[in-house]
Protein backbone atom coordinates (compact mmCIF):
# COMPACT_ATOMS: atom_id res chain seq x y z
CA UNK A 1 0.00 0.00 0.00
CA UNK A 2 1.24 3.47 -0.78
CA UNK A 3 1.66 6.07 1.94
CA UNK A 4 0.63 9.65 1.17
CA UNK A 5 3.71 11.66 2.25
CA UNK A 6 1.75 14.76 3.30
CA UNK A 7 -0.61 12.77 5.51
CA UNK A 8 2.23 10.62 6.80
CA UNK A 9 4.20 13.69 7.96
CA UNK A 10 1.05 15.17 9.54
CA UNK A 11 0.34 11.88 11.35
CA UNK A 12 3.99 11.61 12.42
CA UNK A 13 3.77 15.10 13.91
CA UNK A 14 0.61 14.13 15.80
CA UNK A 15 2.38 10.99 16.98
CA UNK A 16 5.27 12.99 18.45
CA UNK A 17 2.90 15.39 20.22
CA UNK A 18 0.88 12.48 21.63
CA UNK A 19 4.04 10.69 22.76
CA UNK A 20 5.28 13.85 24.49
CA UNK A 21 1.98 14.13 26.38
CA UNK A 22 2.14 10.43 27.32
CA UNK A 23 5.73 10.87 28.52
CA UNK A 24 4.86 13.88 30.68
CA UNK A 25 1.89 12.08 32.18
CA UNK A 26 3.87 8.92 32.85
CA UNK A 27 6.81 10.72 34.42
CA UNK A 28 4.70 13.19 36.35
CA UNK A 29 2.10 10.91 37.89
CA UNK A 30 3.84 7.61 38.42
CA UNK A 31 5.90 6.68 41.44
CA UNK A 32 9.67 6.78 40.90
CA UNK A 33 10.18 3.35 42.47
CA UNK A 34 11.94 1.01 40.06
CA UNK A 35 12.45 4.02 37.75
CA UNK A 36 12.89 2.34 34.40
CA UNK A 37 11.65 4.45 31.48
CA UNK A 38 12.09 3.69 27.78
CA UNK A 39 11.41 5.69 24.62
CA UNK A 40 9.93 3.19 22.17
CA UNK A 41 9.86 3.32 18.38
CA UNK A 42 7.34 1.11 16.62
CA UNK A 43 9.02 -0.08 13.44
CA UNK A 44 7.36 -2.94 11.60
CA UNK A 45 4.98 -5.87 11.61
CA UNK A 46 4.86 -9.20 9.84
CA UNK A 47 1.48 -10.75 8.99
CA UNK A 48 1.44 -14.51 8.73
CA UNK A 49 -1.34 -14.40 6.11
CA UNK A 50 0.62 -13.20 3.07
CA UNK A 51 -2.47 -13.23 0.79
CA UNK A 52 -3.70 -9.90 2.23
CA UNK A 53 -1.91 -6.60 1.48
CA UNK A 54 -1.12 -4.94 4.83
CA UNK A 55 1.00 -1.95 5.76
CA UNK A 56 3.99 -3.52 7.45
CA UNK A 57 5.99 -0.33 8.02
CA UNK A 58 4.25 0.71 11.20
CA UNK A 59 6.23 3.75 12.31
CA UNK A 60 5.29 5.27 15.62
CA UNK A 61 6.53 6.41 18.99
CA UNK A 62 5.66 5.54 22.57
CA UNK A 63 6.86 5.11 26.13
CA UNK A 64 7.27 2.35 28.70
CA UNK A 65 7.54 3.06 32.41
CA UNK A 66 8.01 0.47 35.15
CA UNK A 67 5.40 0.98 37.86
CA UNK A 68 5.96 -2.23 39.85
CA UNK A 69 8.39 -5.09 39.63
CA UNK A 70 7.71 -6.92 36.34
CA UNK A 71 4.94 -4.44 35.39
CA UNK A 72 5.14 -1.53 32.96
CA UNK A 73 2.68 1.08 31.77
CA UNK A 74 2.94 1.41 27.98
CA UNK A 75 1.41 3.89 25.58
CA UNK A 76 1.96 5.51 22.23
CA UNK A 77 0.85 5.95 18.62
CA UNK A 78 1.74 4.19 15.37
CA UNK A 79 0.66 3.69 11.77
CA UNK A 80 -1.32 0.43 11.88
CA UNK A 81 -1.64 -2.42 9.38
CA UNK A 82 -4.48 -0.58 7.60
CA UNK A 83 -2.33 2.56 7.17
CA UNK A 84 -4.38 4.36 9.83
CA UNK A 85 -3.17 5.96 13.05
CA UNK A 86 -3.65 3.89 16.19
CA UNK A 87 -3.14 4.89 19.81
CA UNK A 88 -2.48 2.27 22.48
CA UNK A 89 -2.38 2.17 26.26
CA UNK A 90 -1.89 -0.83 28.48
CA UNK A 91 0.08 -2.78 31.03
CA UNK A 92 2.83 -5.28 30.32
CA UNK A 93 3.37 -7.94 32.96
CA UNK A 94 6.59 -9.88 32.29
CA UNK A 95 7.38 -12.22 35.19
CA UNK A 96 9.61 -14.61 33.21
CA UNK A 97 13.28 -13.59 32.91
CA UNK A 98 16.13 -15.38 31.17
CA UNK A 99 19.12 -13.05 31.30
CA UNK A 100 18.25 -10.04 29.15
CA UNK A 101 15.07 -11.65 27.81
CA UNK A 102 11.75 -10.85 29.53
CA UNK A 103 8.51 -12.63 28.62
CA UNK A 104 4.93 -11.95 29.58
CA UNK A 105 1.66 -10.44 28.39
CA UNK A 106 0.28 -7.07 27.38
CA UNK A 107 -3.31 -6.15 28.29
CA UNK A 108 -4.81 -2.87 27.16
CA UNK A 109 -6.66 -1.09 24.41
CA UNK A 110 -5.95 0.17 20.91
CA UNK A 111 -7.77 2.47 18.48
CA UNK A 112 -7.92 2.46 14.69
CA UNK A 113 -9.16 -1.06 13.98
CA UNK A 114 -12.69 -2.49 14.35
CA UNK A 115 -14.22 -0.03 16.83
CA UNK A 116 -13.31 3.14 18.69
CA UNK A 117 -11.40 1.10 21.28
CA UNK A 118 -10.50 -2.56 20.88
CA UNK A 119 -9.24 -4.65 23.82
CA UNK A 120 -5.85 -6.31 23.33
CA UNK A 121 -4.24 -9.22 25.17
CA UNK A 122 -1.08 -10.65 23.64
CA UNK A 123 2.18 -12.36 24.55
CA UNK A 124 5.29 -10.16 24.52
CA UNK A 125 9.03 -10.71 24.50
CA UNK A 126 11.49 -7.95 25.39
CA UNK A 127 15.24 -8.14 24.94
CA UNK A 128 16.93 -5.38 26.93
CA UNK A 129 20.50 -4.24 27.18
CA UNK A 130 21.82 -1.46 29.39
CA UNK A 131 20.72 1.33 27.00
CA UNK A 132 18.92 -0.28 24.05
CA UNK A 133 16.37 -3.02 23.52
CA UNK A 134 13.59 -4.41 21.40
CA UNK A 135 10.05 -5.67 21.91
CA UNK A 136 8.21 -8.37 20.00
CA UNK A 137 4.44 -8.62 20.34
CA UNK A 138 2.53 -11.57 18.95
CA UNK A 139 -1.12 -10.75 18.24
CA UNK A 140 -3.05 -13.99 17.66
CA UNK A 141 -5.82 -14.13 15.05
CA UNK A 142 -9.13 -12.95 16.50
CA UNK A 143 -11.37 -12.94 13.43
CA UNK A 144 -11.12 -12.61 9.65
CA UNK A 145 -10.10 -8.92 10.04
CA UNK A 146 -7.47 -9.26 12.78
CA UNK A 147 -5.04 -11.92 11.62
CA UNK A 148 -1.95 -13.23 13.39
CA UNK A 149 0.76 -10.57 13.33
CA UNK A 150 4.18 -10.11 14.91
CA UNK A 151 5.11 -6.53 15.80
CA UNK A 152 8.60 -5.10 16.31
CA UNK A 153 9.61 -2.13 18.43
CA UNK A 154 13.06 -0.77 19.22
CA UNK A 155 13.69 1.18 22.41
CA UNK A 156 16.14 3.46 24.15
CA UNK A 157 16.42 3.62 27.94
CA UNK A 158 15.91 7.11 29.34
CA UNK A 159 16.55 6.33 33.03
Amino acid sequence: MNIDTKHFMYDLGKAFVTAAVVLLLMLGFLPPAHADTWLVGTVASYHLDRTVDHCERNYGVGMEHMIWRNTRLVGGVYNNSYCRQSEYLGLVWAPMHYGKVHMGFLAGGVTGYNSELDPVVMPTIAIEGKHFGMNLGIMPALDNKILTVIGLQIKWKLK
